[in-house]
């Protein structure tokens, strides 16, 4: 029995041994990429002033087919100026999001609900946030807006009205 073999079988153990590792090693690997495949980009917004970040975020998760995707932004996406007051803060899904090539395409439709910080990248719908974050009441007209770029290696360039916005991929 000391040579690796069972008990009364003439079988080798060693042999079996390895094909329970590497069939072990091959499911943790199809878990592990799983994460992976969440990509998360942001955008530093250049006017941050104290305690307010301003900053924008896509979350792209390519776990399924197809991709799904978090827009987290401020109300300034839907406010045609703000004066006055400070800016609200979202989550949204990306509706009708396609990555083809170099390119990325989606729509947000204004949220249901704007908060009074930023959103936590962790929730993906203001349903899940309320009584969670204070509420920010400004009124805003429902709208949807567009937004086409590029995507390359660790950016996002998205072409607004009033010029480029880029996201860059980070580790959070």
């Amino acid at each position: 029995m000391g040579q690796g073999r069972a008990a009364g079988k003439g079988f080798p153990l060693r042999p079996v041994i390895a094909l329970l590792f590497a069939l072990a090693w091959v499911a943790l690997a199809r878990v592990a990429p799983a994460n992976a495949q969440v990509a998360v980009y942001e955008h530093g917004y250049v006017f941050n002033a104290g305690d307010l970040n301003e900053n924008h975020f896509i979350v792209l998760d390519s776990t399924i087919t197809p991709v799904r995707g978090w827009y987290y932004g401020t109300s300034d996406e839907f406010d045609t100026a703000r004066e006055g007051y400070l800016p609200g803060f979202f989550v949204a899904r990306m509706r009708e999001l396609a990555v083809i090539d170099d390119r990325i395409s989606f729509a947000l439709d204004r949220p249901g609900a704007f908060f009074t910080v930023p959103v936590p990248l962790r929730y993906r719908s203001p349903e899940e946030i309320l009584g969670t974050l204070s509420a920010w009441d400004v009124p805003l007209p429902a709208m949807t807006v567009r937004y086409e770029g590029r995507i390359t290696p660790g950016l996002i360039t998205l072409r607004l009205e009033r010029g480029e916005r880029v996201f860059r991929r980070t580790s959070r």
